[in-house]
């Protein structure tokens, strides 16, 4: 998957304008937090504004480019919603490499070994997993998992249409 049919999906999930007294995050437009971005005007923010956040804060710094395609929506996708951080060391340690958090050729490397629909389907335990153990999941659960088997059928679309015939 590319950087553009990746966050066109995103903007989908993330909406608009939203600024729920619940959400950790604050204050929220396309996705993108005060919380995160605190210096930004959010509720003016434009979509292009987003997604230029979007490619340089979190499809970029995850170098979701150089991983196989099926699983760059998902990681792409999980630093959005749990962070750059979170998302990078938990692809590392499936592939088993030093978790710094950092995707770089090491871990690129190590990830274009594995099996890539194995490895999607293991990152999407790990992120369901997150979301469970998530305080505000009474919350916001039923969209984060609905989120998350989307981006596993978008990301395995040819694979994972054979199961849910």
């Amino acid at each position: 998957m590319k950087f553009k049919d990746a966050v066109k999906l995103i903007l989908k999930f993330e909406g608009g304008y939203v600024d729920d007294p619940l959400d950790p995050g604050g204050e929220t437009k396309f996705g993108i937090s005060k919380r995160s971005y605190p210096d930004l005007d959010i509720a003016g923010m434009t979509k292009e504004k987003a997604r230029e956040i979007y490619r340089e804060d979190y499809w970029d710094k995850l170098n979701c480019d150089a991983l196989p395609p099926a699983i760059r929506l998902i990681v792409f996708d999980a630093g959005v919603n749990h962070g750059v951080h979170w998302a990078a060391r938990a692809l590392q340690s499936l592939a088993n490499v030093k978790l710094d958090g950092n995707i770089g050729p090491i871990t690129a490397a190590a990830v274009g070994e594995l099996n890539a629909r194995k490895t999607l389907l293991r990152y999407a335990q790990k992120r369901k997993d997150y979301y469970w153990q998530n305080r505000m999941f009474f919350r916001f659960g039923k969209g984060w998992i609905t989120r998350l088997l989307t981006v596993v059928v978008e990301s395995d679309y040819e694979n994972t249409q054979i199961y849910l015939k």
